[in-house]
């Protein structure tokens, strides 16, 4: 965004600096105020995925599907022994937990992880122990 009072700041000039500084920290006060909403986001998102990943059969499945780059519904019920519709209550969990993906193919349902989830789960509890850390240390 350009404004017409930028064109007359001349380099060096106390205006100029001044200027800059401006846009500058309104740069970074909407930077904050994403980061403060995403957080927010991150935080609802995060007990979604805890309650998710707390149960074993839904981590061991997630870790199944995780180590392929897909897999078709059959060999989830074909590889943990359960049956299609407790497969399918596991699966609703774990995408709606963004953990996993689905694409129909047919009558077919493949899956695939999302790493990208599991990352920003990552990072967000790593905030969380930094701020438990620095706030027991006061």
């Amino acid at each position: 965004m350009s404004h017409p009072v930028k064109a007359k700041c001349e380099p060096g000039s106390a205006y100029c600096y001044s200027l800059m500084t401006i846009e500058l920290f309104a740069v970074q006060i909407l930077e904050a105020a994403c980061y403060i909403q995403s957080y927010r986001m991150e935080r609802k998102e995060l007990t979604r995925i805890s309650k998710a990943l707390s149960d074993p059969t839904r981590l061991e499945i997630y870790e199944g599907i995780s180590a392929h780059k897909e897999m078709f519904c059959g060999q989830v019920v074909e590889k943990f022994g359960l049956t299609p519709g407790t497969i399918s209550h596991h699966l609703k969990i774990l995408a709606d937990a963004n953990l996993i993906e689905t694409r129909r193919e047919g009558q077919f349902i493949y899956l695939k992880s999302r790493p990208e989830t599991i990352r920003a789960y990552g990072q967000a509890l790593v905030i969380m122990a930094g701020k438990t850390k620095a706030a027991s240390s006061r």
